[in-house]
């Protein structure tokens, strides 16, 4: 019993401490990260990152592995504002 109680715990401390990660993304063997003090500029995203699989208004989309997709939130300062992950297709 002291056994699942401990794995439950676990778990749940796995689970929480994932939402309040920030999101990341590797460009050329450096991670950006979407809690940087001075937010990148799209522009310099995409100076590091490459032509993005998807551009849509104020997001781009790259595909990191298979299956794995990031997309990159900007606001209307330009500014990356979060980084999701997408598992799928």
């Amino acid at each position: 019993m002291k056994t699942k109680c401990a794995i439950t715990a676990i778990v749940l401390l796995a689970i929480g401490t994932g939402s309040v990660t920030a999101g990341s993304i590797r460009c050329q063997g450096k991670i950006i990260r979407d809690d940087q003090i001075k937010p990148l500029s799209e522009a310099q995203v995409r100076e590091k990152c490459g032509k993005p699989a998807v551009e849509a208004f104020r997001s781009l989309t790259y595909k990191t592995e298979v299956n794995v997709t990031k997309v990159l939130r900007f606001n209307d300062a330009g500014e990356l504002e979060s980084i999701t992950e997408q598992v799928g297709e």
